[in-house]
């Protein structure tokens, strides 16, 4: 009995140790799958984390070069608008220099005027003159050569007339 109770146990141990095994196999084969598929995820992580790092480093030139855009057009934008202020600047002392020099000719052309109407005035008192003396030295003529014989100095007036 006891022989069949071992030989029993004995064919169940071995049953069990066969299953064990088939498990073990099974096992090992699922183990090799998993560590496949952990290896596979760890790869396929590993080339996001790589990708990542790319687009992360692509990133930084673009902020890079974005900083630089911005400022150049910083730059660019200050010296335009030194640039305008200088312009400004600059056609504001040529609208003072040139209302400046308007108002020295107007001042000139007021004093050139006062000076022509002055002239104009002492021409007429000087023409006013010549014409009151030319008027006093005929009557004197004309009393005189009624006096003298009028024919005698008519025809020297008219002589010397003829010679101006």
């Amino acid at each position: 009995d006891s022989n069949i109770n071992f030989t029993s146990d004995l064919k169940k141990f071995e049953e069990q140790k066969a299953e064990l095994k088939d498990t073990i196999h099974l096992l090992k084969m699922r183990l090799a799958g998993v560590v496949g598929t952990m290896q596979s995820t760890r790869d396929q992580q590993l080339a996001i984390l790589d990708d990542s790092i790319d687009q992360e480093n692509l990133m930084v030139k673009v902020l890079e070069t974005h900083a630089e855009i911005v400022s150049e057009s910083i730059a660019q934008e200050k010296a335009v608008t030194a640039a305008k202020e200088e312009m400004l600047a600059l056609v504001e002392k040529t609208f003072a220099t040139t209302n400046q020099n308007r108002m020295k000719f107007m001042s000139l052309s007021t004093s050139h005027g006062e000076s022509l109407s002055s002239m104009n005035t002492n021409r007429t008192n000087v023409l006013s003159c010549a014409q009151t003396v030319t008027e006093n030295v005929i009557r004197a003529l004309d009393n005189g050569c009624h006096n003298m014989g009028h024919s005698r100095i008519r025809g020297d007036l008219d002589q010397r007339r003829r010679s101006a």
